[in-house]
């Protein structure tokens, strides 16, 4: 696409502050990771250019090691054009609706199945309350494009973003019910065979 393979620069190897850059004809990109108070790091990949571009990616995960594994994925991903990031830009900005139904609430998990946008009921997200609580949010791949305005809208309603407890969230995405759930954009791991459990009443 850029017509001949560029590599990453590395210009920061701290204890807690990784950085990678990489400037391509049309863009300038950055990798990352900085490491918390609370021992776990996070990811930002960059996309810049010299004039009002500017679009940024974060992920999050554990240890060094997990995230020396995820700058490798990073950097070897395709990059996108900038005419992808222009529409990314436009898609991000669009306010998302949710709609929950809650298929069920045991002792300490809950199923709730939820539409985006007026669409069909084909969404879910369990919630596992422990220690740390564990979030695991399936999305049909159509709405890959409206990910980050969904997480933001599913945290708000769901009170992760006011909560004292900790909260591990994983992501996946399916594109058809019989298929095993892949984990976004995570090194490529799977769900192996998670249950939808969609019934004809949770479609709309």
């Amino acid at each position: 696409m850029w017509g001949f393979k560029r590599e990453w620069k590395q210009v920061v190897n701290s204890s807690d502050l990784i950085s990678y850059e990489l400037t391509t004809k049309e863009l300038h990109v950055r990798l990352e990771a900085r490491k918390d108070e609370e021992n776990s790091w996070t990811v930002f990949k960059t996309y810049f250019d010299n004039a009002s571009l500017n679009i940024t990616q974060e992920y999050r995960t554990g240890t060094l090691e997990e995230v020396q594994q995820l700058l490798s994925f990073l950097q070897k991903e395709r990059l996108l054009t900038k005419k992808e990031l222009y529409q990314q830009k436009m898609q991000h900005a669009k306010k998302v609706h949710i709609k929950f139904k809650r298929h069920f609430k045991d002792y300490n998990v809950e199923k709730w199945n939820f539409a985006v946008n007026d669409d069909n009921y084909e969404n879910v997200v369990y919630v596992r309350d422990a220690d740390v609580s564990d979030v695991s949010i399936i999305l049909h791949e159509k709405n890959k494009p409206l990910e980050a305005n969904i997480l933001y809208e599913l945290r708000a309603v769901l009170g992760f973003d006011t909560s004292d407890l900790d909260v591990r969230q994983e992501l996946y995405y399916y594109t058809t019910r019989s298929d095993a759930y892949q984990k976004n954009k995570k090194l490529g791991l799977f769900l192996g065979n998670f249950e939808m459990g969609f019934d004809p009443q949770d479609e709309k």
